[in-house]
């Protein structure tokens, strides 16, 4: 059901087209059957708002597929490898068969553009994942945009799902636990930073005071952000955990809540470099993380100023590829501050 990565503890508001799927049902079975009434149930589990629109019944023969950032399925957000196969399911969202339609993507940055016609049978309300031939990344940040058009040869199609945008990362790099990031001076394996949804939040290395009274953080500026449910992301490279078989993570946040702002924290474990997936392994809100409140922007002061918390990662020792994603969940509240990570 789910058309974005995560909500934390942020009440879901769609902000854009990515973030709405759309659906097909095939009513053919009642045709010629009348006083019929079409309903549609949610049922509740006290997890988010569901949102429905853009309802349409009709028998007019429709030539339309979708596709959206949620259906793309490579790169994914953090890429181990710099070899990059590009894929993105797309739907028929129309009222007929499509038999072919084009497809492309791009990287802006790089002037790297590749366009193909797709020849290939989606029945009506099915998908079907198309792959782009493989291609070599340096490590570092990119954009991909994924297009579709022209179904079965129509170029006059009206495609309202047709763009998918994704920023990803891609850092080769691997460490061997144990692990220590405490964004002192410049590291040759330094965490990575990623803004994967743009908006006015800042995130940044800067002064934190801690127990030395001089101390340098990850901060994510929240305060009177306008870009509320923007995610914000501290990567770690790729670690091995192939030679123990207990392990755990610590690290220290700062932050104070203000007013109702429901900023919220996550810490995810990636698996599989081949087929990764994002298990969130702790979740955190406003309230959770708070050392205390403030109206004012917020910055430490001092070490009291700080929570300390360590996460059991026995659960994926063993594993040669692994990564460690911090998520902060962005309700414009105030600055959260990362710091002193410890993998063992």
């Amino acid at each position: 059901l789910a058309t974005v990565v995560s909500g934390g503890s942020i009440p879901f508001t769609p902000s854009s087209s990515s973030d709405w799927r759309t659906e097909i049902i095939d009513l053919s079975k009642f045709i010629g059957q009348e006083k019929l009434q079409l309903a549609f149930v949610s049922i509740n589990d006290i997890g988010n708002n569901i949102y429905l629109d853009n309802i349409r019944i009709n028998n007019q023969l429709l030539e339309q597929i979708s596709i959206s950032e949620s259906s793309i399925t490579s790169p994914f957000y953090a890429e181990c490898s710099e070899a990059v196969k590009p894929k993105v399911i797309v739907q028929n969202t129309g009222t007929v068969q499509i038999d072919s339609f084009e497809a492309s993507f791009a990287i802006e940055s790089l002037g790297l553009v590749s366009d193909t016609l797709i020849s290939t049978t989606i029945e009506i309300g099915q998908s079907v994942e198309i792959e782009f031939s493989e291609f070599e990344l340096a490590d570092g940040a990119y954009n991909i945009e994924f297009n579709i058009s022209n179904p079965n040869g129509n170029e006059s199609a009206v495609l309202p799902n047709s763009t998918a945008l994704r920023k990803f990362l891609v850092d080769s790099r691997k460490e061997i636990i144990p692990v220590r990031e405490n964004f002192e001076g410049i590291s040759q394996n330094e965490w990575s930073l990623l803004d994967l949804d743009g908006g006015d939040v800042i995130l940044e290395k800067t002064i934190a005071p801690a127990a030395s009274g001089s101390n340098t953080a990850v901060a994510a500026k929240l305060y009177n952000s306008n870009s509320q449910g923007s995610r914000h992301w501290v990567i770690s490279p790729v670690l091995d955990m192939s030679g123990t078989s207990e392990a755990s993570i610590t690290f220290n946040l700062s932050y104070a809540s203000r007013n109702e702002a429901k900023d919220a924290f996550t810490t995810y474990m990636v698996t599989d470099c081949e087929n990764p997936e994002l298990i969130s392994i702790q979740s955190l809100d406003a309230s959770e993380m708070a050392v205390t409140s403030s109206d004012a922007i917020w910055s430490p002061s001092d070490e009291n100023d700080w929570k300390n918390y360590r996460l059991d990662l026995t659960a994926f020792g063993g594993n040669p590829d692994t990564r460690i994603i911090f998520e902060v969940l962005n309700d414009g509240g105030n600055t959260v501050y990362i710091d002193d990570i410890e993998i063992f």
